[in-house]
C-alpha cells in the first residue's frame, strides 16, 4: 500500500437509489454521519438519483442535516450532492431486486472526473464504525477496485454462472459490491466502466446483476476489504482481539428488515436480534417514522417455530418440487446475544 496516505483522504461517499429506495437511503447515509461523530470530517455525500422526488429530496436532506446538528456539527459542515442519472441509460440490463440502480456506480467516474478515491455504498449497509478509517487503503495506483467477501452460498451461485459462461472465477478474490472503495482515477484511465457495459451488452443475464461485470473487467486489480466492512447479517462476529462487535459495516442484503424474503429458502428469514438493530437505529437515530418499518410477520416469530415450518416444508419438498434451508444451515443461527450487544454497544452507547 501507498504509506503517504496524508494525500488520500476519503472524503467522497456515494449511494444510489430511486423513490422505492430512499426510507433505506436515509437510514444508511444516516448511519455514515453518525459513525463519524466522535471523529468527524467534513466529507461529500453523493447521491445517484433514478428518480427521487424534489419532496423526498428536501425531506432526505432535512433529516441529514437535523442528524449533524445532534452530533455537534453545523448543517453545512457536509455537502449534500444529487446527481441525476436517466434509467433510460440502462433499458435492456436485468433489473437487480427490482431496480436498474445497481448500474448507476458504474458511472462514478464520469460523475465525479474531479475525485480520485470514492466509496459506494448500496443502501441496505448499516455502518457500526467510522469508515474514515479506510483512508488507510487509498492511494495505491494498482488497485481499482476493493470490496468485502462473498459469503460461501454467494460464490457458489456465481461461480456456477462464471463458469457455465466459460469465464474465470477466483473465490479468494471475487468481491460483493454492495460496499466498494473505488479508484476512480484508475477507473478512468483503463475505462474500466465502458469495459463493464461492454460486459453487461453480452451478458444479458448475470448472476449478481454488474457486480459480475466488476469482478470481470478488474479482476487484475481488485482487492479484499478487512471482513469487518460488509459483514452480511447472518454473520455478525465478535472480535478476539477486544471482544467488542464486529464493527464496520452491516450489509444485511437479502435480509433486509424493511423488505418480504425473496424466496422459500429465505423462509427462515433475518434473525430477529439483527433486525432489531437496524429498527432501533432508523426510529432513535435516522428519525424514520415507526409505522414504515413494521415487523415483519416472519420477524415476529420465534425463531424455533420458524424451523418446525422449515422442517414441515421440508417434508413436502420432494412432492412441490422446491428447496428449502435447513435449520443447521440458518446463517444466524450462531449469532449470540453477547454479539448482538456489543453491535448496539458500538452504536448507542453514547
Amino acid at each position: 500500500m501507498n504509506g503517504n496516505n496524508d494525500k488520500c483522504k476519503l472524503r467522497d461517499f456515494c449511494f444510489a437509489a430511486d423513490e422505492n429506495y430512499t426510507m433505506p437511503l436515509r437510514v444508511c447515509v444516516a448511519s455514515l454521519l453518525w459513525s463519524m461523530r466522535k471523529n468527524f470530517r467534513q466529507v461529500n455525500i453523493h447521491v445517484l438519483d433514478l428518480g427521487i422526488s424534489d419532496s423526498c429530496w428536501s425531506s432526505l436532506v432535512d433529516s441529514w442535516q437535523l442528524l449533524l446538528c445532534r452530533i455537534g456539527q453545523r448543517r453545512d459542515s457536509v455537502a449534500f450532492c444529487r446527481c441525476a442519472v436517466e434509467k433510460s441509460m440502462f433499458d435492456g440490463m436485468m433489473p437487480w431486486h427490482g431496480s436498474v440502480a445497481t448500474y448507476a456506480r458504474l458511472l462514478l467516474p464520469k460523475i465525479l472526473p474531479d475525485v480520485k478515491w470514492c466509496l459506494y455504498s448500496d443502501s441496505d449497509v448499516l455502518f457500526v464504525e467510522s469508515p474514515i478509517e479506510l483512508d488507510f487503503y487509498c492511494g495505491d495506483p494498482r488497485i481499482s477496485v476493493l470490496g468485502h467477501k462473498n459469503p460461501p452460498w454467494c460464490d457458489k451461485i456465481d461461480g456456477k454462472w462464471f463458469h457455465d459462461n466459460g469465464l474465470e472465477f477466483n473465490p479468494k478474490t471475487h468481491i460483493c459490491a454492495g460496499l466498494l472503495l473505488m479508484n476512480l482515477e484508475l477507473f478512468r484511465q483503463q475505462d474500466l466502466s465502458a469495459k463493464a457495459f461492454g460486459f453487461l451488452r453480452t451478458h444479458k443475464t448475470t448472476a449478481s446483476a454488474d457486480q459480475s461485470a466488476i469482478n470481470h473487467v478488474c479482476a487484475s486489480s481488485l482487492r479484499l476489504l478487512p471482513h469487518r466492512w460488509g459483514i452480511f447479517c447472518g454473520e455478525l462476529e465478535n472480535r478476539a482481539d477486544d471482544g467488542i462487535g464486529g464493527g464496520g459495516a452491516i450489509h444485511y442484503a437479502d435480509g433486509a428488515p424493511w423488505k418480504p424474503p425473496v424466496n422459500c429458502t429465505m423462509l427462515l428469514g433475518l434473525n430477529p436480534a439483527v433486525a432489531d438493530i437496524w429498527r432501533r437505529f432508523a426510529v432513535e437515530v435516522a428519525g424514520v417514522d415507526p409505522s414504515s418499518v413494521k415487523p415483519r410477520f416472519m420477524q415476529m416469530m420465534n425463531v424455533r417455530v420458524r424451523a418446525c415450518i422449515v422442517w414441515c416444508l421440508l417434508l413436502t419438498s420432494k412432492i412441490c418440487f422446491f428447496k428449502v434451508r435447513r435449520y443447521e444451515d440458518w446463517p444466524g443461527r450462531n449469532i449470540t446475544r453477547e454479539t448482538v450487544k456489543a453491535y448496539e454497544k458500538l452504536l448507542f452507547a453514547d
